[in-house]
C-alpha cells in the first residue's frame, strides 16, 4: 500500500464515521422535545460541524503537499502559543 492510497483510505474512512455522526445528530434535532436536551443536540451538531471543517482543511493541505502541511501546522503552533 503506498502513502496515497493510505491517506485516501484514512480520509474516507473519517468522512463516513462524519457522515454518520452527522445522521444521527440530524436524526436528534428533529427528535428532541425538551429545551435543555435541544441545547446538547445543537451543540453535538456545531463540534460535527467544526470536524468537516477541520477535515477539510486538513486534507486539503495534504494533497496540496509537504510545504502546505507544513505550514499549516507551523500556523496552528503559532496560533496557540499567542
Amino acid at each position: 500500500m503506498t502513502t496515497a492510497s493510505t491517506f485516501f483510505w484514512l480520509i474516507g474512512g473519517i468522512i463516513i464515521i462524519l457522515c454518520v455522526a452527522s445522521s444521527v445528530g440530524w436524526i436528534l434535532a428533529r427528535r428532541i422535545g425538551n429545551e435543555q436536551q435541544r441545547s446538547v443536540v445543537d451543540n453535538l451538531n456545531q463540534r460535527l460541524q467544526a470536524w468537516w471543517i477541520i477535515v477539510a482543511i486538513c486534507s486539503v493541505t495534504f494533497l496540496l503537499g509537504r510545504i502546505a502541511t507544513l505550514a499549516l501546522f507551523a500556523l496552528i503552533s503559532f496560533l496557540e502559543a499567542i
